[in-house]
């Protein structure tokens, strides 16, 4: 592990400070995802410097094994985790081509979600989500989300998390056969979960092998974005609730271009919410587009697999060239990606509401019994490469 360490390191010498982790978690590990929290105080209590410094940030790595779902912890900023734990042992996990599990952040409470059955391939699967109240030492038993038994037995699905104590999950559904986006809302961090509710239920206008993506801005409006399938085009989609995701607005397409193409592309992009914004990121072809969610698209460069999270210099994605291929990191403003790092697959990024906390990037490397998630400060590697 140390030589896989040393090799993502090499990858950007004399060009930025990238110290990558490989995280101690078994071979059979999949699909990794992170999410951060952070306590801040002020540096000048009651006096004349306005500034925050952060106390404490929790890194949380959630992965999955065809028969578990592990979860790592870092509490020194991500400069180093502890061996993966399992959260649960179940029958059938979904996993491959981003799917697997998911994790959000709400004060000490951590959730996971993850879609997982007792049949071969998760084939009767249920979105299942487990809790912990202390920042993640012990969880509750697993709580199935989706209504209908089995109904999100494709394995796809998004959570994310508010401002207070909200979370809205997103996946998709098949309890009626044919695939809809569906949702389910919690206002207690995960202690209960509203009734599904269709986000967009027009069948024919999903593309059925994409993953959703969803996000919560600072007033708890909800945002859902998926990939549609209209005209012979597989394009990216959004729709918003006002109210907690009990209700949503019509769809509407994001980007100025279109993507002809009779084929999934499994690939379903991802969605940030902050500072009034909504941004997303998505492949379309070869080419990754970041765009707000009513504005201009962007070409970022040649890729697939985006990731999106909001950092200290604004809006910064990850994504791969191909899957297998270099790791690439973009941020606002910047003109051309970092690369990051060689053969990486399925990455993901995080940081906390709060600045100055750590942002925090992970991925597979490697193949076979030689695969390995790595995690990465990618906050570091922003102060230098501008």
């Amino acid at each position: 592990m140390i030589a896989v360490a040393a090799a993502l390191a090499a990858n950007l010498s004399g060009q930025t400070p990238l110290k990558a982790v490989v995280l101690d978690m078994p071979a059979s590990a999949r699909e990794p995802q992170v999410a951060v929290w952070s306590r801040i105080a002020p540096v000048d209590p009651g006096g004349s410097d306005p500034t925050n410094v952060i106390l404490k940030a929790n890194t949380y790595v959630v992965s999955g094994t065809p028969d578990s779902v592990l979860l790592s912890i870092s509490r020194d900023k991500a400069e180093s985790f502890a061996a993966a734990k399992p959260i649960a042992k179940v029958g059938s996990l979904a996993l491959g081509m981003r799917r697997g599990p998911r994790i959000a952040v709400l004060g000490e409470s951590v959730i996971v979600t993850a879609i997982a059955g007792e049949a071969a391939g998760a084939r009767d699967a249920d979105l299942l989500c487990w809790r912990s109240t202390d920042e993640g030492a012990s969880w509750s038993e697993a709580h199935r989300v989706n209504e209908a038994a089995g109904a999100a037995r494709e394995g796809l699905h998004a959570m994310a998390s508010g401002p207070a104590s909200d979370l809205f999950c997103a996946w998709i559904d098949l309890a009626q056969g044919t695939p809809r986006i569906c949702g389910s809302a919690s206002l207690d961090a995960g202690a209960t979960w509203s009734p599904t509710r269709v986000v967009f239920g027009e069948s024919a206008r999903i593309c059925p092998c994409c993953h959703p993506s969803v996000a919560i801005d600072g007033t708890g409006r909800v945002h859902v974005m998926w990939r549609g399938v209209q005209d012979g085009a597989r394009d990216m989609w959004i729709a918003h609730s006002e109210d907690h995701g009990a209700t949503f607005s019509p769809p509407t397409k994001i980007g100025q271009g279109t993507w002809k193409l009779d084929a999934c592309p499994m690939d379903g992009g991802g969605l940030a919410s902050a500072l009034g914004r909504t941004m997303t990121v998505w492949r379309r072809d070869a080419e990754i587009f970041q765009a707000e969610a009513s504005g201009t698209e962007v070409s970022l460069g040649r890729g697939e697999q985006p990731a999106i999270a909001l950092g200290a210099n604004g809006f910064c994605a990850v994504w791969v060239t191909k899957r297998g291929g270099a790791l690439q990191f973009g941020w606002t403003g910047r003109s051309a990606p970092i690369q990051l790092a060689d053969g990486a697959s399925e990455p993901a990024i995080a940081s906390s509401r709060l600045d100055h906390a750590p942002l925090v990037a992970v991925w597979e490397t490697g193949s076979g019994e030689a695969t390995r998630i790595v995690a990465a400060r990618l906050d570091r590697v922003q102060s230098i490469g501008r």
